[in-house]
């Protein structure tokens, strides 16, 4: 299922044939035996074109390829939503965000929020982007680098205030 198989044959010759094959049919009896087998991969669409309001699935978040299940579980995202209590409207940051899955929830629960996403680890932008994409809402601002280096406590120098603050994937020494 993620892979295209196509089939080329006699590539060069008077008899070239290039055929995508479907593997769930038998392979067809006449093939020649000078061939070549080429794998495409599939772009599959994950995204469930019926999102609840409420408790996505997994399936429907992008996450980081080479830590796919890195990212806060539906089960859990529910109950961190639900302990929110979420105003309808304000400003909620989403600190850790990794792929924005908690932050991106409550924007679409909660649509007039101002959502910032901050996570040091580049790409969690393109991936939070993507997963705004996919659920429809789009963040006012998503940081890749660490919050210590964009908000002074000193100096006051704040994005806004948040009415929530979500703090996940952080090292705790920081």
């Amino acid at each position: 299922d993620f892979y295209d198989f196509w089939l080329c044959e006699e590539l060069g010759f008077d008899n070239e044939n290039i055929r995508k094959l479907n593997l769930r049919e038998p392979l067809p009896s006449n093939i020649s035996s000078l061939n070549i087998i080429i794998l495409t991969k599939r772009k599959i669409n994950n995204m469930n074109t019926e999102i609840p309001l409420f408790g996505i699935s997994d399936n429907n978040f992008k996450t980081f390829e080479d830590r796919p299940n890195l990212f806060t579980k539906r089960e859990i995202r529910i109950q961190i939503l639900a302990d929110l209590e979420l105003p309808q409207k304000g400003v909620i940051w989403d600190i850790g965000a990794g792929c924005g899955s908690i932050g991106i929830e409550a924007l679409k629960l909660r649509p007039f929020l101002d959502l910032f996403c901050f996570d040091k680890r580049i790409g969690s932008k393109a991936l939070i982007l993507e997963n705004s994409k996919r659920l429809g809402v789009k963040p006012l601002n998503i940081f890749e680098e660490d919050i210590n280096n964009i908000i002074d406590p000193i100096n006051n120098t704040f994005i806004k205030i948040p009415n929530r603050a979500i703090i996940g994937g952080c090292n705790i020494n920081t």
